[in-house]
């Protein structure tokens, strides 16, 4: 059994209800259908939640009666979403294309302020703009042309047109430096760069981690190499920067949480009572987080040659946007290593989802566990920042990103926190 967080990086657990595909009579629309309820009845975690046959009862007929198969998705979609947990879904019939999606780019997030340009908010790796361009730049003339005086619909015009040349030329403000130069647009996986960790020293011993999301397969991979590396460098505090991250797998998660501890992390409940312990081990230089029931029955296990372990003094940053394993880290580290936490208050979305396929392939995610600290912390209630931070575009324009100076401060017991002022 395997259990993931949010919408991206589905981890495939399936359950075959039937072999023939039966959604194009009325008979297999509504084994399909009542297979759904049956599903959420028997697994969904807050056992008490509904009476499941009286939900069923209010979408019945529309979704019977539904002759398109779009309609029929819709009718499932509406009546999953009533539960209201931000976690399960109606999928319907998913197109699992492993040809990458490639997008012509520079490589850069960014964000328009009027009268200032293109506010980059992040560099992506092995993407053209990666050795030359840095998070708070702004871009204020492309190919010549003044961004400043411009409209947002005018601007992305004028994106779109550069990027279909050759070669971009960029007049850059940093701080209170002007810098021209000229890049190569390429046709790039964005989807797969924006998931790559990014690390770099922050000074003599300020390690900084940027983990933008758990749905990668080789998350945890990564992290550790990089932490390994930043430890060579020097490293001896780590800022570990999980801003906007929406979640993904618990075997990438619960790697990483070992990357900082040892021993039980978190704990799922489902239909009122335990359903599993995650727990991280060790062995020389391997790490091993492990699912076990309340008889100490292995679930599933995942394990990670070549592993790095930080016990030092630890920063995280959030944001409202962080969810599922992207909160659940941060609370992890807040109660288990008691890491500081820095950014903005967070919802609670922390369910477990389980994948379920029914007899047409359709695919429903189904919140099958609460998670909530070993000590039964309530991890429901978000994440409640130690110091209270946020990112505004207008001082990111001037190379001021207060969480992330705000974590610098603390680790240098500064007085002041730097870049605040000019």
């Amino acid at each position: 059994m395997k259990f993931v967080y949010g919408l991206s990086g589905i981890l495939l657990c399936t359950l075959m209800l039937a072999q023939s595909n039966l959604w194009d009579t009325p008979e297999g629309r509504e084994r399909i259908f009542e297979a759904t309820i049956q599903i959420f009845s028997d697994h969904y975690w807050k056992q008490d939640a509904l009476d499941w046959e009286t939900w069923g009862n209010q979408f019945r007929t529309e979704a019977l009666e539904a002759t398109l198969r779009a309609d029929f998705d819709k009718v499932m979609q509406r009546m999953v979403s009533t539960l209201d947990d931000h976690h399960s879904a109606w999928l319907g019939k998913l197109s699992r294309s492993s040809i990458p999606v490639l997008e012509r780019s520079l490589g850069t997030e960014h964000s328009y302020l009027p009268g200032t340009g293109l506010v980059i908010e992040n560099v992506l790796l092995q993407s053209p703009a990666h050795a030359v361009l840095h998070r708070g730049d702004v871009i204020v003339r492309i190919n010549g042309h003044d961004l400043r005086d411009s409209n947002s619909y005018d601007v992305a015009q004028l994106i779109g047109e550069a990027l279909n040349q050759a070669e971009v030329s960029l007049d850059i403000r940093r701080k209170q430096q002007r810098l021209n130069m000229r890049l190569s647009p390429l046709e790039l996986n964005l989807t797969e760069l924006k998931n790559l960790p990014q690390s770099e020293m922050l000074g003599p011993t300020i390690g900084y981690i940027y983990l933008p999301t758990f749905t990668h397969k080789d998350t945890a991979r990564q992290f550790h190499q990089h932490l390994k590396a930043l430890q060579t460098q020097g490293a001896t505090e780590l800022i570990l920067d999980l801003r906007d991250n929406p979640g993904g797998g618990l075997g990438e998660l619960g790697l990483v949480m070992c990357a900082f501890l040892s021993g039980p992390w978190v704990q799922a409940i489902g239909q009122n009572q335990i359903a599993w312990t995650a727990s991280c081990g060790h062995h020389k230089q391997s790490a091993t987080n492990t699912l076990s029931d309340t008889k100490n029955e292995v679930l599933s296990q995942d394990n990670l040659e070549e592993s790095a372990f930080f016990d030092g003094p630890l920063v995280v940053l959030v944001s409202r946007n962080n969810n599922s394993a992207g909160e659940v880290a941060a609370l992890v580290l807040q109660h288990v290593v008691d890491a500081i936490i820095i950014g903005e208050k967070t919802s609670g979305n922390v369910e477990a989802l389980q994948e379920f396929t029914l007899s047409d392939q359709s695919v429903v995610l189904v919140a099958v566990a609460n998670l909530q600290g070993i000590q039964g912390e309530n991890f429901s209630l978000g994440i409640r920042p130690d110091i209270e931070s946020q990112v505004r575009l207008s001082e990111l324009a001037r190379g001021f990103d207060a969480p992330l100076a705000e974590a610098i401060k603390v680790i240098e017991a500064l007085p002041f926190t730097p870049g605040k002022y000019f």
